[in-house]
């Protein structure tokens, strides 16, 4: 994690919170993904893996947000119920049905309701989650052994959370069993963390209420984004929970 240089809270200078950060060297781990070899995209992948898990270290008694001491002042509840709640709400009480259309709105609400009663089911605990550990927020260096994580970005939105939200987020692109999955999967279980069997679907229903909720506040304006997003959802529900 950078450390921070200097921060303002007042609001006096800015009207807004801000921060300078210090520099942290290496490339982002999505360029790697994008242009490195099978080798390196293993190892950077492996790495990223064995981050998480450190990361999800950190256990806590409630799921939810966190206050200025980073003890869960706003919980949450993981269950199936919650989940349902939230995206019944997300589907057809937003622009996110719009963005679908009507069909594949069905189709997510169905998914949803077979699927999603599952995370109720759930033996995990509550842990600290980033909520968007993915290849643009993750720093990399090479090293005489391969590469290792130079930074973790971007903690503005962690809180106490089960740990398939960031695997979720990790793996959006990856198709299921990929090279990638394969090593960040193998990395991070490495550390000791055993995996429930349906970590893969649980991953892909914490993720779904993460496309919706971008999808709710997207615009005429980002088609490519909504297009993403549409292409994303319809890939998990036409899957068939695999």
């Amino acid at each position: 994690v950078a450390e921070f240089v200097y921060a303002d809270t007042s609001c006096s200078r800015y009207p807004k919170p801000w921060a300078v950060l210090e520099w942290k060297p290496g490339v982002l781990l999505s360029d790697i993904f994008r242009n490195g070899t099978s080798e390196e995209k293993a190892s950077a992948a492996a790495a990223a893996g064995r981050t998480l898990a450190h990361i999800h270290g950190f256990p806590f008694e409630a799921s939810g947000f966190f206050g200025s001491d980073l003890e869960v002042t706003q919980p949450i509840s993981m269950s199936g119920e919650g989940f349902l709640a939230f995206m019944d709400d997300v589907i057809f009480h937003s622009p996110c049905e719009a963005w679908l259309g009507e069909e594949l709105s069905r189709e997510l609400w169905a998914f949803c309701k077979r699927y999603g009663p599952m995370l109720s089911a759930s033996q995990e605990k509550p842990v600290l989650a980033h909520s968007d550990y993915n290849g643009l927020n993750i720093l990399m260096e090479k090293g005489s052994e391969g590469y290792f994580v130079s930074a973790v970005l971007d903690w503005e939105e962690a809180f106490a959370w089960n740990r398939h939200a960031d695997l979720g987020n990790m793996l959006r692109y990856e198709a299921n069993g990929s090279w990638i999955e394969q090593h960040f999967i193998k990395a991070y279980e490495a550390e000791g963390i055993v995996l429930e069997n349906n970590w893969r679907l649980q991953s892909r229903l914490e993720d779904l209420v993460a496309l919706c909720d971008m999808l709710s506040h997207s615009t005429a304006e980002t088609p490519n984004r909504v297009q993403d997003l549409c292409r994303l959802i319809a890939g998990t529900v036409r899957g068939g929970g695999e």
